[in-house]
């Protein structure tokens, strides 16, 4: 089973149907209330539909009431190298040991070293 929590600088292995199994390393690691008050990208597709049907919510506010209703209690950034390139991807965390990436493919993702949990992050 994958942890519950991931905190920032440790070294995990990140396995998905899709990609495979990789090596990498938590960049960060935090829950949605957390989060920094950000604007929607001028790029972001569905940022209209999204301010109409949730009010008078902001940009930030609107994220975490949508990660809330989607049960996430951990975001993590984490670094891993995919067909030769550095890159980075967001996994979201249940809280139960369950991870997906973005897409909501699942991902298993196990500590290199020990697990963590809710106790050891501050």
């Amino acid at each position: 089973m994958s942890p519950h929590y991931l905190i920032k600088g440790q070294t995990i292995t990140i396995t998905s149907e899709e990609a495979g199994t990789s090596h990498g390393e938590v960049i960060e690691s935090t829950c949605p209330a957390l989060l920094p008050d950000l604007p929607f990208s001028r790029e972001a597709p569905d940022a209209a539909q999204l301010r109409t049907e949730y009010g008078n919510l902001t940009d930030s506010e609107i994220v975490r009431t949508i990660l809330q209703e989607s049960k996430v209690r951990t975001i993590a950034l984490i670094a891993h190298m995919h067909e030769g390139r550095p890159v980075c991807f967001v996994a979201l965390g249940d809280g139960n040991g369950n991870w997906r990436d973005l897409q909501g493919a699942a991902l298993a993702i196990q500590p290199i070293g020990r697990n963590f949990e809710a106790s050891d992050i501050t």
